[in-house]
């Protein structure tokens, strides 16, 4: 009885271990496994200096972006203001990597530089490069597309039609769309790679005059590229092993928690799906910003925030205001949609005519006791606990949505989880975005 009795409980143990690991999933390989850390400098004038630096399985990769961080930040520092406006706001300068993940050894590095003062952002600088993180050799575009396969005129198609939709109301210099969009530039354009599609990277100010300071992307997604692409970037960039979650945020963008919470994403990889309030969106344009150069999905959340009243003239008021608005701040209008509340029915009858976006998992963040240690605990746990294909529902808003991503983040890495945009979810397990679906989760 006694052996029994011992076997049932190693039994149990097993199961309790599996339980709390990725359905299906192997793990992070140790090659895709890393670190970053940040550190501040205060400056003068109420002048903040933030250097995030990786730490990776190959020390000669994490040298040769702490030098580039490095030279980022001597090229930036001409362009800081003298003092920022006291009491209120400081200007910081941010200078380090975002990464991402793809396949058992690819890593991309987007490394951006950003001033924000006087809540605009004025300065941005960025570099692009990925690495097979098994050999340190670095991964270049002409590795991914093939050209025999007509790759490149496929991707100079692609990239001039995206960047000529960008900014409505500015118009892309022709010459200059050409010449970055010709078969020859592309080679060695800057790009990254994501668990479901490939951004090629632009300066705005490359292509129109007028634009804020901030980034293009032409974002091509597998099952489009998959065509043109080499067997070995088809191999390098499968993701089909790994089990997904999709976290998403609301009620943002927000001076300061939003700003907390994206470097807490951005220490473990995590990429994310905002769903911006029109009216928030609009007095923290910076904020939005740094969400959509660092790679972030940025949606809506709608014009306002607004459960009850909808009729058809509000929402195509609203739905022009959200496309205008995001427009002017980052180029693009939203293509996804979360209904304020999840009452999708509404505006679905009044015609937004978007995939409306639900939720699987909430993380429980809008509870009136989140400052509480107790609650913060409890929340990382239900986030952390989330099953594969999960859409999350938090909220940015939250002052202490930080504090919950510093306890989630983790266990979801130590799971095995690829942290995806809903986009790259659906992608990955072959789910189109139609307008007026409603999407709770993407399991296998």
């Amino acid at each position: 009885m006694k052996r029994l009795f011992g076997a049932l409980l190693a039994l149990i143990l097993l199961l309790c271990a599996l339980a709390g690991t990725a359905a299906g999933e192997g793990g992070i390989p140790a090659a895709l496994q890393f670190t970053q850390t940040t550190e501040q400098t205060n400056l003068s004038g109420n002048r903040r200096l933030f250097i995030t630096l990786p730490h990776t399985a190959l020390p000669a990769v994490d040298a040769q972006i702490e030098g580039l961080v490095d030279e980022m930040v001597r090229e930036a520092m001409p362009f800081m203001p003298g003092k920022s406006v006291d009491g209120y706001q400081e200007t910081r300068l941010d200078v380090g990597p975002y990464v991402t993940r793809v396949g058992k050894s690819w890593m991309s590095f987007l490394t951006v530089a950003r001033i924000a003062h006087m809540s605009e952002q004025i300065y941005v600088a960025f570099d692009a490069r990925v690495y097979d993180m098994e050999t340190g050799e670095p991964v270049p575009l002409t590795d991914v597309i093939d050209s025999e396969k007509g790759g490149w005129a496929y991707l100079s198609a692609e990239a001039k039609a995206q960047l000529a939709a960008h900014f409505p109301k500015l118009a892309a210099d022709p010459d200059r769309l050409d010449a970055l969009c010709a078969e020859e530039a592309l080679a060695d354009a800057a790009f990254t790679l994501s668990p479901g599609h490939l951004s090629l990277i632009f300066a705005a100010e490359e292509l129109y005059d007028g634009a804020p300071a901030g980034l293009l992307r032409v974002t091509v997604y597998y099952p489009e590229l998959k065509p043109y692409m080499t067997e070995k970037a088809i191999a390098g960039t499968d993701c089909s092993g790994y089990a997904l979650v999709a976290l998403t945020y609301d009620d943002g963008p927000v001076r300061g928690s939003s700003d907390r919470l994206m470097n807490q994403l951005r220490l473990y990889g995590a990429e994310a799906t905002f769903f911006a309030v029109g009216t928030n969106m609009a007095r923290s344009a910076w904020v939005l910003s740094r969400a959509y150069d660092a790679g972030y999905s940025v949606q809506s959340h709608n014009w306002v925030h607004q459960y009850t009243g909808v009729n058809v003239d509000s929402v195509a008021k609203w739905k022009a205001k959200m496309d205008e608005g995001m427009s002017d701040i980052i180029g693009v209008a939203p293509v996804l949609m979360r209904a304020p509340g999840g009452n999708e029915a509404m505006f679905i009858r009044a015609g937004m005519g978007l995939p409306m976006i639900h939720w699987s998992r909430i993380s429980g963040d809008a509870s009136k006791n989140e400052d509480d240690r107790n609650n913060v605990r409890a929340i990382g746990s239900q986030v952390g606990s989330s099953h594969d294909g999960d859409i999350v529902l938090c909220h940015d808003l939250n002052p202490k949505s930080a504090d919950f991503a510093a306890v989630y983040l983790p266990r979801l890495e130590e799971r095995g989880f690829l942290l995806v945009t809903v986009q790259d979810l659906c992608v990955l397990r072959g789910v189109v975005l139609t307008p007026d679906m409603i999407l709770s989760d993407c399991p296998r």
